[in-house]
């Protein structure tokens, strides 16, 4: 006699409660549904991962040039 353990339970009914959420909110708030499946299908969030890793990559150099040719007192 093999019965579910208490946990798949627990996961099943989590997951159904997420739906049942997802569900209702996508009917109360669809400019923001819209919005979020739009910035999802153009990568925004992949684009923006990018962009911050070229600041940063370009902030690093350019703090070593401003040492350098910085006055002392700087």
């Amino acid at each position: 006699m093999t019965r579910p353990s208490r946990w798949r339970g627990r996961a099943r009914d989590l997951a159904a409660w997420a739906r049942t959420l997802h569900t209702r909110l996508e009917t109360r708030l669809p400019v923001v549904t819209r919005l979020v499946e739009r910035m999802v299908s153009v990568s925004i969030f992949d684009s923006a991962t990018r962009l911050a890793a070229q600041c940063f990559l370009t902030a690093v150099p350019l703090l070593f040039v401003i040492g350098a040719y910085a006055p002392t007192a700087v």
